[in-house]
């Protein structure tokens, strides 16, 4: 949201529907400036007040907080009968310079500026005369809120609020208007210099403001019907009745079809995206189909996997119980043949005793000591012995 107009060369490029938009406020005072001392509170870089001026105002006062657009007002728009001075506007009645009241006030798009709306309109009404011309404007808050944050204001107003705060201050306001964009066509002399332009300075907002041209207001098509929450600004009127303006600019076939055709191409665009996303759409459907299909098999056999599992857990505990039974009663047995083992030995033990102190035993230690020897008497058993193998031999023959 465009907050000031800046005519400095260079420094803003002139746009026909902001400049519309700002002149449409002043113009509203158009009819109510000839002969009148008019005060011009938040007047920016001063095109307002000098267009005043140009419309018969004995003298005007443009005031504002900012040192760098009254510099650039005096030096754009000051005259004779014009001054710019750097002001608080909420402390404009307690000022010496400002003794003598005004015909007319106009404060357009400030008072969502100050901390201190009410107080600003009580300025207003305490530095106009008793038949004197107000003409207060502020945003839309509705508009504001769509649009988002801004910095630069401190208030927020719907008709409804700013109606009661300035109505409460000022009084029963004799007319309310509503700044609202518009489109149509014009039939325009051929020779009209409004209808070239090769240049780019804002200045050109202040050119041809007096054309004598009535526009036919037609109705509004019915989807782009107006109402206090739609439009784009709202202005309070005290003192005079049937204000209103109307700014047009001239602009070629080209320029005014361009932006259709490029929605008719964005609404093609939007068409062929949602038919794609559509078809992915369904694509993605027939996918999620297939997946679930695919999870519930998955899931089968998961369950089928773990009954299996069960299965087998089940019958290896069984055989392990088997193994395990099997190997108590081996280690039993185990045990008991140790035990007989153990007793066998000890009875052989014992009986081998036994037999080694029995004479047959020490008589066949004796033998075989002789039958060992290697002197004479061991050679002899042994060929005794052979001997008896020989005949033992030959009686079995």
């Amino acid at each position: 949201m465009l907050e000031r107009l800046h005519f400095e060369p260079g420094v803003m490029r002139y746009r026909a529907m902001d400049a519309s938009e700002h002149l449409s406020r002043y113009l509203c005072a158009r009819d109510v400036c000839r002969g009148g001392r008019i005060l011009d509170i938040a007047c920016g870089e001063g095109y307002g007040a000098w267009l005043m001026h140009q419309w018969g105002a004995r003298q005007v006062i443009g005031v504002d907080l900012s040192q760098d657009a009254i510099d650039t007002a005096n030096r754009l728009f000051g005259a004779n009968d014009i001054r710019f001075e750097q002001r608080d506007a909420l402390a404009l009645d307690s000022g010496p310079d400002f003794n003598d009241r005004f015909d007319v006030i106009v404060s357009f798009e400030t008072i969502e500026h100050v901390d201190q709306p009410r107080r600003l309109l009580e300025v207003i009404r305490n530095l106009i005369t008793p038949d004197g011309v107000i003409l207060v404007s502020c945003p839309n808050g509705a508009i504001e809120e769509r649009l988002g944050h801004n910095p630069y204001h401190k208030s927020r107003f719907s008709m409804e609020t700013f109606r009661e705060l300035a109505q409460d201050v000022l009084g029963e306001a004799s007319q309310w208007l509503l700044g609202v964009p518009h489109q149509g066509f014009a039939a325009l002399p051929i020779d009209l210099a409004q209808l070239r332009n090769s240049t780019e300075s804002a200045a050109l907002l202040v050119q041809g403001a007096d054309l004598p041209i009535s526009p036919h207001v037609l109705p509004a098509e019915a989807p782009c019907s107006i109402d206090p929450s739609s439009c784009s600004y709202f202005i309070g009127v005290w003192g005079n009745r049937d204000r209103q303006a109307i700014v047009i600019a001239p602009q070629s076939w080209e320029c005014f079809h361009a932006p259709w055709q490029s929605i008719e191409s964005k609404k093609e665009h939007i068409a062929m995206l949602e038919s794609r996303v559509r078809q992915e759409r369904r694509s993605a459907q027939i996918d999620d189909e297939r997946a679930k299909d695919t999870m519930r098999k998955l899931r089968e056999e998961l369950q089928h996997a773990d009954s299996r599992l069960a299965q087998a857990e089940q019958a290896w505990k069984a055989q392990f119980a088997q193994a395990e039974l099997a190997w108590t009663t081996q280690r039993a047995q185990m045990a008991a043949a140790e035990q007989m083992t153990a007793l066998d030995l000890q009875t052989a033990t014992a009986e081998l005793q036994e037999i080694k102190r029995s004479r047959i035993y020490r008589l066949a230690q004796r033998y075989y000591m002789l039958y060992r020897r290697q002197d004479l008497i061991g050679q002899w058993m042994r060929a005794a012995r052979k001997a008896v193998r020989k005949l033992r031999r030959a009686w079995r023959a």
